[in-house]
């Protein structure tokens, strides 16, 4: 007997079964591939909108510029990044599920390592424009470039996104899932059983 059973637990891990099913992910291997056409016509354009969402434009020019830089100076890195952004986006938009755009997180990871070559490529062909340039401003300045390229990199990438998608992102007045939740406590009554499909099981869990 455990000295602690948790009250929930998902697929019974404990157990060779169990512990098989969760490794495999066997319960959702049926969403993978599942997407029928007309609802992956509408994720593939919904990718470069999440790319400039989340990078802005200067960003992507950011990463575009620095995966040519990779390209260039580290090919085997470059195809390796290529290969995992395809995969994964594939695997993203394929998969039926509501919030299948989460698994584009290490697609934006990657990407990510792109925008940080493109800077650094940024800051290096400033400092030699600086030095063929000697006794021009840019040239009395060529220490502060580099904390000033990131300076601006690190701030303006959120002060965009903060200015742009601010209203799109505020739920300081969102109580759905707070209404929801007393609804359906209130509704069931105390010692109820509650049954529920896939994402009503995760609100009331919460």
């Amino acid at each position: 007997m455990y000295l602690y059973a948790p009250p929930i637990n998902w697929f019974f891990p404990d157990t060779l079964s169990g512990f098989q099913t969760m490794i495999t992910g066997r319960p959702y291997q049926a969403y993978l591939f599942g997407v029928e056409g007309d609802v992956l016509r509408e994720r593939i354009p919904y990718l470069a909108d999440r790319w400039l969402t989340q990078y802005t434009v200067l960003g992507a020019i950011f990463g575009l510029a620095g995966l040519t830089v990779l390209w260039n100076r580290l090919r085997g890195f470059a195809i390796a990044g290529i290969a995992s952004v395809v995969s994964l986006t594939v695997y993203s938009v394929t998969y039926r599920g509501f919030d299948s755009y989460v698994l584009l997180i290490p697609v934006f990871m990657v990407i990510g390592t792109w925008i940080a070559a493109g800077l650094l490529n940024l800051v290096v062909s400033l400092k030699g424009f600086a030095e063929r340039t000697d006794g021009t401003w840019l040239s009395a300045y060529r220490s502060a470039i580099t904390p000033v390229v990131l300076l601006i990199a690190v701030l303006g990438v959120p002060v965009w996104s903060l200015i742009f998608n601010y209203n799109g992102i505020d739920i300081s007045d969102d109580n759905e899932a707070v209404e929801f939740v007393s609804g359906a406590f209130e509704a069931a009554g105390p010692n109820s059983v509650i049954v529920t499909e896939d994402i009503p099981t995760f609100a009331l869990w919460y």
